[in-house]
């Protein structure tokens, strides 16, 4: 910042500071790599499943692209779902992130439901393991429709 005012994030984005030096611009500063960092994330994990072209990336249907989020719809075909559970969250949206000589992955989650409010969604676990992660998305798959029943 001292030297030209621009920062640099994990993936080469710049950003260059053009407001007053002073506490502002200094939050401002502070928050700028790991917002960046996730919605670069995010977008790049977005562009990878499009360009998967496999059969569990077929059935995802792409929703919604939010700061730090993206919202599919999937059909309840639940070892595909798994796959790509597994492919997107751990590999696409989390890559290997270097900063400062450091290296590190920024972990994600996942949440089913049928609408997009907070308390309409249930978290599922993720996991590596198909088997698993296929227990973990039934079992949201069946608190989802228990809690549709009882919501008009």
């Amino acid at each position: 910042m001292r030297e030209n005012r621009t920062l640099v994030n994990c993936f080469g984005r710049k950003r260059r500071f053009l407001e007053p030096w002073g506490n502002d611009l200094f939050k401002a500063a502070y928050a700028q790599l790991p917002q960046s960092t996730v919605v670069d994330m995010v977008n790049l994990g977005m562009v990878s499943a499009f360009k998967d072209d496999s059969e569990p990336f077929q059935a995802a249907s792409l929703m919604q692209q939010v700061h730090d989020s993206l919202v599919y719809c999937y059909p309840p075909v639940f070892e595909q779902m798994a796959l790509f559970c597994i492919k997107q969250s751990f590999e696409y949206m989390s890559p290997l992130c270097s900063y400062s000589g450091r290296e590190f992955k920024v972990k994600t989650d996942l949440k089913m439901g049928f609408r997009l409010g907070e308390d309409d969604l249930v978290k599922v676990k993720l996991t590596e393991d198909v088997d698993k992660m296929v227990e973990n998305l039934k079992e949201a798959w069946e608190k989802i429709n228990d809690t549709s029943k009882e919501t008009p």
